[in-house]
């Protein structure tokens, strides 16, 4: 094979590991006003009445855990403007039609009621044809519990298959913080302490966030070995950690 053609042969073969890759990049620029540039990591990109970026309306208290990657928030039920309906409920089908139309791959929600599994396939905002898968994933108190959503997250940041992923609740603030809290400890390094005052700052002071159990669960998280990175996918990924001082 001649230079020429190995150098193109080579290119081809970068653009298509490329192509795998978590786009967190497009992520970070597409929702960069709604983050600012300080505290990303508790910026909201739509707020608590499911308002601020449009085309991710039917979520609440949406915000950006791991760029491109994983996102966690809330449904927009009580507040919903043409549909309200009960809090405890899943995602409204606006929200899931939103969720579809910006690129994401799988939704999870974090409590049993009113469960119902969807597939919504749509034309992404971003390009191309998408289909976005709705699981019910229980938020757990124990370390086995977080290695289903652990390893997706894995995956989707090695290849690219899964991206991004939103994790919910009904509020935004209690069960999926949990698991940010987790996947924070896991893929970002926070220490117990960074990831529980994360996880109360993410209750928005709305309810008592003394729950002794869910800040004991995520104390006792032991990362996975098998889920780790490298230190440059961390740098791309995990937004600033606001409590490096803890």
């Amino acid at each position: 094979m001649k230079l020429g053609h190995r150098l193109i042969f080579l290119v081809a073969i970068l653009k298509s590991m490329s192509a795998n890759a978590a786009d967190t990049e497009v992520y970070k620029e597409r929702y960069a006003e709604k983050l600012g540039t300080n505290n990303q990591l508790m910026s909201k990109i739509t707020d608590n009445k499911g308002d601020g970026f449009e085309d991710l309306y039917g979520t609440r208290n949406f915000r950006a855990v791991l760029h491109g990657v994983y996102y966690r928030g809330g449904a927009n039920n009580y507040y919903h403007r043409s549909n309200p309906r009960n809090n405890m409920n899943p995602l409204p089908q606006d929200g899931l039609e939103n969720l579809c139309s910006e690129g994401f791959k799988k939704a999870y929600y974090f409590y049993e009621t009113n469960y119902i599994p969807k597939e919504v396939s749509c034309e992404s905002r971003l390009g191309g044809s998408n289909t976005l898968t709705y699981t019910q994933l229980t938020a757990l108190d124990d370390r086995t519990g977080f290695k289903p959503i652990l390893s997706e997250i894995f995956n989707c940041i090695k290849n690219g298959k899964s991206c991004p992923i939103y994790g919910h609740c009904w509020n935004g603030w209690h069960a999926s913080g949990l698991v940010a809290a987790v996947v924070l400890r896991q893929y970002c390094n926070f220490s117990a302490e960074q990831a529980i005052k994360y996880w109360i700052d993410g209750t928005d002071a709305v309810e008592n966030s003394n729950y002794p159990a869910i800040k004991n669960t995520i104390s006792k998280f032991v990362p996975f070995r098998e889920f780790a990175i490298s230190n440059q996918t961390q740098k791309e990924i995990c937004p600033e950690n606001p409590y490096k001082s803890l």
